[in-house]
């Protein structure tokens, strides 16, 4: 138990440790883009969006190891409160949109035609709801369609994210929500990640009260 303990503050501590240079050069990265220190040429531009890209990344893994450290050491705290819940996918589908539009795929929604409530933590649950948005377009080939359901019944909300995709062999389907676990196929090298996000989506929509499957073939997409 201790030497848990102490392996969980010091993947707490070098988390905060990498977060912050990692935040400033964020900052920087975006003043330079934002063309407050003067005017960039087109290959300029190009190269440092492409390291700001690769930053954002990083800050991804660092923050999912922030959450993971706070789960398993009960420091996660959730906030409910009552929150419209299609507002929030509306939300995380219209800040993903751009990035699934440069992949050559396209993205659709249904969704009920009044607004939705729930109770929540709204942060906690976007976080996961945008690990399955990007998972599905991150395992998508170009061309291909990703789509997002709302559903509300009188005891529960359901939500679906769709792809067609490289799919998911059953033999693995049992690794998906494990902590650091990935599972090879002709899109992971290119997708990259943690192996953490879709064990904090499970943990998170646990924690409400709720439970998440998947249902996928090899080369038949995922939901």
């Amino acid at each position: 138990l201790d030497v848990q303990h102490a392996k969980d503050e010091l993947l707490s501590l070098a988390s905060h440790q990498l977060r912050t240079p990692a935040t400033g050069v964020k900052q920087y990265l975006g003043i330079v883009l934002e063309g407050y220190t003067g005017d960039i040429t087109k290959e300029q531009r190009q190269m440092l969006q492409k390291a700001n890209a690769s930053n954002e990344r990083q800050l991804e893994i660092v923050n999912q190891l922030l959450h993971v450290t706070r789960l398993e050491t009960g420091r996660l705290v959730l906030r409910f409160a009552n929150f419209n819940v299609t507002n929030l996918l509306e939300d995380i589908i219209n800040e993903q949109k751009e990035t699934i539009k440069s992949r050559g795929q396209t993205f659709s929604t249904t969704k009920p035609k009044e607004p939705v409530f729930i109770q929540g933590d709204e942060q906690y649950l976007r976080m996961a709801i945008e690990n399955l948005v990007s998972n599905a377009s991150k395992y998508t080939f170009t061309d291909g369609s990703i789509s997002a359901s709302l559903v509300e019944a009188p005891d529960r909300v359901t939500i679906s994210v769709s792809d067609t995709g490289v799919g998911i062999d059953p033999d693995d389907q049992g690794k998906l929500f494990q902590k650091f676990s990935r599972i090879d196929n002709e899109l992971s090298v290119q997708a990259g990640g943690s192996g953490i996000g879709l064990y904090l989506t499970k943990e998170v929509i646990e924690l409400h009260g709720g439970t998440i499957r998947v249902d996928s073939e090899p080369n038949s997409g995922s939901t």
